[in-house]
């Protein structure tokens, strides 16, 4: 990322990985329609959770002005990479061998593409100009996710959970589950985008600020 971090090589590496995202996601609805679902929906493979962001922010990103660019390069690398690695980390792994390769695949994709943005995309230089940005992007993903969940829950037969956040279902992830179980779905709500914004995002903002400037006092030299 720093030897090639010029806006035309970055629009590359960017796109690129969308049309691998694409290319994976569409196997994977195939897949689990075709073969596992024998040509019944699973709406539990719904292309809308947290992970599946990158298809629709990949492919049009690098086509858009600098500043909306910019935003959506630093909510890859900021909160991407968050998604990838917490899949990594505690995985929920399929019992398709061709789905567990999936899995590994995507998510490693996506913290590879987000450690490349962080450095490309220097997403440490402003606060105001790359934290706040991204979270914006996050924010309105999560509220676009809550709607899918309201509107699809009739039509998916109780099943459909995108963000493992659905306000019909308990989560699973640690400390909002119990968050959950204590004062219900709205403050578990809270919790989740409280800790992706603070215990997630926050810290990788920090790594950029020192990867700027290490890269700038390396200039210098």
């Amino acid at each position: 990322g720093w030897r090639t971090c010029s806006e035309t090589v970055t629009d590359r590496v960017v796109f690129g990985a969308g049309v691998v995202f694409f290319l994976l996601e569409w196997y994977k609805q195939l897949f689990s329609y075709y073969v596992l679902g024998s040509g019944t929906y699973d709406f539990t493979v719904f292309p809308f959770q947290f992970c599946s962001l990158p298809i629709y922010v990949c492919l049009p990103a690098p086509l858009l002005g600098r500043r909306a660019k910019h935003t959506l390069y630093a909510f890859l690398a900021l909160f991407g990479t968050v998604g990838g690695y917490l899949v990594m980390a505690y995985p929920n792994l399929p019992a398709s061998t061709t789905m567990c390769v999936h899995t590994m695949l995507w998510h490693s994709g996506m913290i590879a593409l987000g450690v490349y943005l962080l450095v490309a995309e220097r997403c440490g230089g402003s606060f105001r100009q790359d934290y706040l940005p991204a979270a914006g992007v996050f924010l309105a993903s999560f509220a676009a996710a809550t709607g899918w969940n309201l509107l699809l829950e009739p039509l998916s037969g109780g099943t459909v959970n995108l963000f493992y956040m659905s306000p019909y279902r308990k989560t699973y992830f640690l400390v909002v589950r119990e968050v959950q179980r204590l004062w219900g779905w709205g403050a578990s709500a809270a919790a989740y985008i409280l800790l992706f914004l603070l215990v997630g995002a926050l810290p990788l903002w920090f790594l950029g600020v020192i990867l700027c400037r290490v890269r700038k006092k390396g200039r210098k030299n």
